[in-house]
């Protein structure tokens, strides 16, 4: 797996953290399963 930094608002941070506090998860967790679900709705819109 590669690693990455990326700039992002605070607010998004905070939403994020938010969001992985609630479904027990790690920032990098639900940004990850966000990619998936993200490239998913690409792919079925093409």
């Amino acid at each position: 797996m590669t690693r990455i930094l990326a700039d992002l608002p605070d607010e998004d941070i905070q939403w994020l953290d938010q969001r992985a506090a609630k479904q027990g998860k790690s920032r990098a967790a639900l940004l990850r399963e966000i990619v998936v679900w993200y490239r998913a709705r690409m792919s079925a819109a093409k």
